[in-house]
């Protein structure tokens, strides 16, 4: 059984929404499931006009196979404030090991660029232009996953021009979408620092799945092997 519980419903003035995981359930060890994941349907019924009990009955008769149409919040400016505040830092990422940035603070530049006057999706334009620009080779990603769950990539291989393992694919609603630092078509180098250049994909799979609650990619990212010079 999925294990998902969920107090919500037309008749309770609130949408559809997870609240709690059973741990060790098969909704729990999966890759795309978060607390708080807005349910818009199950199995292609949409739930948003059912109660509570109807809501409950359709995930304890799901079958089998069920599938789950998620929606989930991303954080938006504080209207009115002008405010561009710090929501969430990923635990183990680079910022939370410097140990200086913290939840609640107030982000006022970007290299230089002032951001007094900018929306979020600006800044995180200015981020993603100094990622570009800062990244001139292999990157090492660090990615905490719970375990038994999958990070939700899938890996196939290239041999034109080069023999290289490439991610063909990003599970939607994944650890790795949600991470946001993986992308279609980057080059795997390394898993857990095991070069993976020989392998095949498959090989490259196993390697994967058998890494721990921590995992470690070196990859070239599809922006950087777009700027190579072509010979």
């Amino acid at each position: 059984m999925l294990k998902i519980i969920s107090f919500s419903g037309i008749d309770k003035n609130s949408r559809p929404r997870i609240s709690n995981l059973r741990p060790g359930s098969i909704a729990h060890r999966c890759d795309a499931l978060v607390i708080g994941d807005y349910i818009i349907s199950v199995n292609g019924i949409r739930t948003c006009k059912l109660r509570h009990e109807e809501i409950v009955n359709l995930l304890k008769n799901a079958g089998s196979k069920v599938t789950l149409e998620i929606e989930y919040e991303i954080p938006v400016c504080i209207k009115n404030l002008g405010l561009l505040i710090i929501t969430h830092i990923r635990f183990g990422g680079p910022a939370d090991r410097t140990g200086i940035l913290k939840t609640g603070d107030r982000l006022l530049g970007i290299d230089g660029i002032n951001l007094s006057s900018a929306s979020v999706k600006e800044a995180l334009q200015y981020l993603k232009q100094m990622q570009s620009k800062n990244a001139t080779g292999p990157l090492l990603v660090e990615i905490d996953r719970t375990p038994g769950c999958l990070l939700g990539i899938n890996l196939s291989c290239l041999s034109v021009p080069e023999h290289a393992i490439v991610i063909e694919s990003i599970r939607q609603a994944s650890i790795a979408e949600r991470c946001g630092a993986l992308h279609v078509g980057d080059h795997v180098l390394a898993i857990d620092g095991i070069k993976v250049d020989l392998m095949t994909s498959a090989e490259a799979m196993q390697l994967l799945r058998s890494t721990g609650e921590t995992i470690k990619l070196e990859i070239l990212p599809v922006s950087q092997i777009a700027l190579k010079p072509s010979i």
